[in-house]
């Protein structure tokens, strides 16, 4: 789950009555989303998910430099809304669109905060302690994709371990695993200048590590925003 973030969401519903990029059907409501920080300034590349509770199935748009975004949704069902946090996608809430018998448009202002640090759930290497898992490839690829969409947004990838083999030596593992999480990234079309790299060895631990729980808690691979 993501820490400190706030999310509020305004769900109002109205009446066609002018014309639209996308109209309404007798089956599927117009849903305009709108999606800003918490100060009200539009947030641009935004990826918001809609999953149908019913089905699964998937609606999902990004936001333009207006943070906004239009797209057709089916009535008479419950929505799980995600928004894209990094490398995975963020629950906060459901969304009932009615059985309207007309036509119906659905407008949704969304407000949250990204948190400006995160670790990267899932991310792990394999025996040599350098290379990623193939488990890793999940969370990443969301990652990039994110970046895509987030043009402007540069990054840091801090590397943590437990400290094990000494200060010296585990601070150059992470350094090492920092830099095979920003070569993935760059594989994947990512401009290298955007990704800072740092390890930090086993100098901020977030548990114990009298414990095999909390050694696997303080390695971890974390992203902290630069630049939005």
């Amino acid at each position: 789950m993501v820490k400190n973030a706030f999310v509020v969401l305004l769900l109002i519903y109205v009446k066609i009555g002018s014309a639209q990029e996308l109209a309404p059907t007798l089956t599927e409501a117009l849903l305009k989303v709108k999606v800003t920080d918490l100060n009200d300034i539009p947030s641009q590349g935004e990826i918001i998910t809609f999953i149908n509770k019913q089905n699964q199935r998937t609606y999902e748009g990004i936001t333009d430099t207006d943070g906004m975004f239009q797209i057709l949704i089916p009535k008479g069902c419950t929505y799980i809304v995600q928004y894209r946090n990094f490398g995975y996608d963020h629950q906060y809430a459901e969304h009932e669109i009615p059985s309207y018998e007309g036509k119906l448009v659905s407008k949704i202002n969304i407000k949250y905060r990204l948190p400006s640090k995160t670790v990267l759930e899932g991310v792990s290497f394999e025996s040599d302690n350098i290379t990623l898992s193939s488990q890793s490839f999940g969370t990443l690829n969301k990652l990039v994709e994110l970046l895509k969409v987030k043009q402007h947004m540069s990054i840091r990838l801090a590397a943590h371990n437990d400290g094990k083999g000494g200060v010296k030596a585990s601070q150059l593992l992470t350094e090492k695993q920092a830099v095979s999480v920003k070569n993935y990234l760059v594989s994947e079309g990512i401009a290298a200048d955007r990704l800072a790299v740092i390890g930090y060895g086993g100098k901020f631990p977030m548990a114990s590590n009298q414990t095999p729980q909390g050694r696997a808690k303080n390695r971890r691979i974390e992203v902290e925003i630069i630049k939005k």
